[in-house]
């Protein structure tokens, strides 16, 4: 992968222009097939922020994409358009609306096709989120309330004959949620994050027998982080959760939803100098069986990383 990105910013009085032009290029072989996939993408962008009143200020932004590989091109069009109002010096109201695009990874998109043969499409679709920002003392809280709507939904599919899993476009997908997160600055060591949120995620695959929508992954979702540093130390310790998960009914054993995932790490650094530093990760903490999707794909068990 080859990424180059550049960027400039005006300021028009209050007002502010941003423009700026991205390219990456991608590459995978497939051996077997004696293939190689070549993916170039050409990105251009701009955002301007219009200062309406001092409290009330709109961006809006507009990015242009240009995808070429050996077998299509794809020339995109991403509008995007962010409202913000100051209720006072600590409080916001924000809201964004925009539309959202996804290729599959350049290696799925050499190795694998949908069911029917075609290429593997990429997701598109619109998103929508409104919330709330505090800021009381050392406490800061966020609101959010968001939905999304798309289409080619990149998701798994089983080959029976191989007893394996490749990726197709499963259909349409649609999620709406609300997510709160909260920081505590203890003082100037330690610093207390927690975040949680339920949503809705479903999907509609035309290819199932039941043509209605389904829950697509975990509703409930939350994390408790805490975070540390003084001089040459800093440490963080993350709890992460996820439940109320989707229903699996597999070829052999019982059908049930996918477990709940109680996963806690641990990372910590010591800055030797500038130029060098040491750092330790455990993960998995407890060493619980963590289930990473409804095919009984496992998670590591405890880990290190010295």
């Amino acid at each position: 992968t080859e990424v180059f990105d550049v960027q400039k910013t005006w300021r028009l009085g209050g007002d502010t222009l941003v423009a700026g032009y991205t390219y990456k290029r991608e590459a995978a072989d497939n051996t077997v097939k004696s293939a190689t996939t070549m993916r170039a993408s050409n990105g251009i962008y701009t955002a301007y922020t219009r200062q309406v009143s001092p409290k009330f200020s709109t961006t809006f932004g507009l990015r242009g994409e240009f995808i070429h590989e050996n077998h299509a091109s794809q020339n995109v069009c991403l509008p995007q358009l962010q409202l913000e109002y100051k209720l006072d010096r600590n409080t916001a109201w924000y809201a964004n609306i925009g539309r959202a695009f996804q290729m599959p990874n350049v290696d799925d998109a050499i190795n694998y096709s949908n069911s029917d043969g075609s290429a593997l499409r990429p997701e598109r679709g619109w998103t929508y989120e409104t919330g709330l920002k505090l800021k009381r003392g050392q406490d800061s809280w966020q609101f959010a309330l968001y939905h999304m709507d798309m289409t080619n939904k990149l998701g798994w599919a089983k080959d029976t004959a191989a007893n394996t899993y490749y990726p197709v476009n499963k259909g349409d997908f649609r999620n709406t949620g609300l997510e709160i997160e909260y920081n505590r600055h203890i003082n100037d060591c330690w610093n207390l994050r927690l975040g949680g949120s339920i949503s809705n995620p479903q999907i509609k695959d035309p290819t199932a027998v039941h043509k209605d929508w389904v829950q697509d992954s975990a509703r409930l979702q939350g994390v408790i982080g805490l975070d540390y540093k003084k001089e040459k130390w800093t440490g963080s310790m993350n709890f992460k959760y996820l439940g109320d998960r989707e229903y699996y009914a597999p070829s052999n054993g019982y059908a049930q939803d996918v477990p709940s995932n109680v996963q806690l790490s641990l990372n910590t650094t010591y800055a030797c100098d500038a130029a060098n530093e040491i750092t330790l990760g455990i993960y998995n903490l407890l060493g619980r069986d963590l289930y990473l999707s409804k095919y009984g794909n496992l998670d590591l068990p405890r880990n290190y990383r010295l």
